[in-house]
């Protein structure tokens, strides 16, 4: 089923997921850069998994507060959770559901990042290079970036986190969120530049764009 410029998947302990054509299209763009098919189909495998298990993430942490199930898609440069009750949580309730995402990837992570030594070190019988390859991307990725995302910066959960907490000293905490936000992203788009690193580039100046939006119109809806 279509509907929203996205395709419905499966669904899954009641969530729904849908896959979005901007996905699918940056899928097949991306695909493009590696040296052969194979390596940026594992790649791609390994990018969605991931994503799929940290939005899992917030959708189970929603359902452990009876907040029933959540729509996850997958879009753009990754994915969110919408849960229509979400935003009545109370602010530390909240707070767990947006970290929640980034936990799932470091509880998948940092085991395969042990596997990952285990294989290096200590295992003498070399396994196949497409699982190599795999086990590598999925521990870069979900260690790497669920680091990255418990940084401060909107919409990413850490600034989710970062505005949920200080909603408790502040009315001002969209404003203030999003100008932290800036001031973090701003250097991130001058060394990706400098690195010659366009992707990177476009994805921080999108979230500098989105966190003045923040500035200027705060009070977003509930996506994670």
């Amino acid at each position: 089923m279509m509907g929203n410029g996205s395709i419905h998947l499966f669904n899954f302990q009641g969530h729904s997921v849908s896959i979005s054509f901007t996905y699918l299209f940056l899928v097949l763009l991306y695909m493009t850069s590696f040296s052969t098919p194979i390596e940026g189909a594992l790649f791609v495998f390994a990018v969605t998994f991931s994503i799929l298990w940290h939005e899992f993430g917030h959708a189970f942490a929603f359902q452990k507060y009876n907040c029933g199930p959540s729509d996850i898609v997958l879009h753009g440069f990754g994915g969110h959770t919408l849960n229509p009750f979400g935003g009545r949580l109370p602010r530390g309730q909240s707070m767990f559901v947006s970290a929640a995402g980034p936990l799932a990837g470091l509880a998948l992570g940092l085991p395969l990042l042990g596997i990952w030594f285990a294989k290096k070190y200590y295992i003498q019988t070399p396994i196949p290079p497409l699982a190599d390859s795999l086990l590598s991307y999925l521990v870069f990725i979900n260690i790497i970036w669920s680091i990255f995302n418990l940084l401060p910066i909107w919409p990413m959960d850490g600034g989710m986190i970062f505005r949920q907490f200080i909603s408790k000293w502040s009315l001002n905490s969209y404003a203030y969120t999003g100008w932290l936000s800036l001031i973090i992203v701003a250097p991130l788009i001058a060394l990706s530049v400098f690195l010659r690193q366009p992707f990177m580039a476009v994805i921080f100046a999108m979230f500098a764009f989105q966190s003045f939006q923040l500035i200027q119109s705060p009070g977003p809806g509930r996506e994670l």
